[in-house]
């Protein structure tokens, strides 16, 4: 059977569905995960879906519609046993937070994924790592199974797409992006407001802290690599929330010398986050030494240790990277 009508065959025969996004979640877990409930509320009404966005929305997607629906923390999970759980953009298992083991204990499983490190865990595996997210993978899954994509789904896709893509600016955008995108504009979207939400309206506190983080950055090994340093005190001082730290790694990256530029953040949990972003090298495979994943050329890990540890231990690797380009 095809995969795409074997997932609406599994939709069909459940009751009870779970979507679930990854953890520090952006534009395109966000907006996929909201779209694919949106998708299946709007084409099987009979079904019971809750969709998962742990802990905090992001103020910047909060204009996305039926956002408010989600789940935010495990005591909203209303069923201990779902039919059927489906998996959004998460690289792999432990990127579902506390919601990995309720996904595990769903009768089938569906995973829809774009890295390619991904390990494909579910027992339906759609890992395209050549589509620009996941939103591009659920618009295509919903064209070839005919499945109406309303407004509002067409609506949390194009933010999926836009913001993963970078506006449509990333090495991930390619001609099949754009043409989902024109497709998404004619079923109603309204690509400037969206574009303005997700990139032009930045509260001041995010200016703030990134002007700190990229003054305070170091460069290493004839700036080549770049990086700062981001602790819980410096986010207390600027007012900042940890979203506010997104797009730093980027900026970083654009500076004509850089080759791989990364920021080190400390977690809430007194960990380690590690954010990388790079021109040619491959940070996934990096990455992937110390339990992370994610695109050959943005990719993050997570080590449980402070953070001058950490750096001490994953900088070396970022060096021997380096000087293979």
């Amino acid at each position: 059977m095809n995969i795409y009508l074997e997932i609406i065959k599994k939709i069909e025969e459940a009751k009870n569905i779970l979507i679930v996004s990854h953890i520090g979640p952006d534009g395109d877990t966000i907006g996929s995960t909201v779209a694919f409930a949106t998708i299946i509320n709007d084409n099987f009404p009979d079904k019971n879906v809750h969709f998962v966005i742990q802990h905090k929305i992001p103020d910047v997607y909060k204009f996305l519609p039926n956002i408010n629906n989600a789940i935010l923390t495990n005591r909203e999970v209303p069923i201990s046993c779902y039919d059927l759980a489906i998996a959004i953009d998460c690289a792999t298992k432990n990127r579902m937070g506390y919601i990995e083991k309720i996904f595990d204990k769903a009768k089938f499983k569906i995973n829809i994924d774009h890295h390619e490190t991904n390990p494909k865990f579910a027992d339906i595996n759609i890992v395209e790592s050549s589509a620009s997210s996941c939103g591009e993978l659920i618009f295509d899954f919903a064209q070839k199974t005919n499945l109406k994509i309303s407004k509002n789904a067409a609506t949390c896709l194009y933010t999926a797409i836009l913001t993963d893509t970078g506006a449509f600016r990333y090495s991930n955008t390619t001609s099949k992006t754009f043409i989902c995108a024109s497709k998404l504009v004619e079923l109603g979207v309204n690509s400037q407001e969206i574009y303005e939400y997700c990139f032009e309206r930045r509260p001041i506190e995010m200016f703030k802290i990134a002007a700190k983080a990229i003054a305070n950055a170091t460069y290493l090994m004839n700036d080549k690599i770049a990086y700062t340093v981001v602790d819980r005190n410096m986010l207390k001082e600027y007012n900042a929330l940890d979203e506010h730290l997104e797009g730093i790694p980027e900026i970083l990256r654009q500076a004509l010398s850089v080759e791989v530029a990364f920021v080190l953040k400390e977690t809430v949990k007194k960990e380690a986050k590690f954010s990388f972003r790079s021109k040619t090298a491959d940070v996934a495979t990096l990455c992937g030494l110390f339990g992370g994943g994610g695109h050959k050329h943005a990719a993050g890990c997570v080590l449980k240790e402070p953070l001058e540890s950490a750096l001490s231990e994953v900088l070396p690797e970022v060096k021997k990277l380096v000087e293979k380009c």
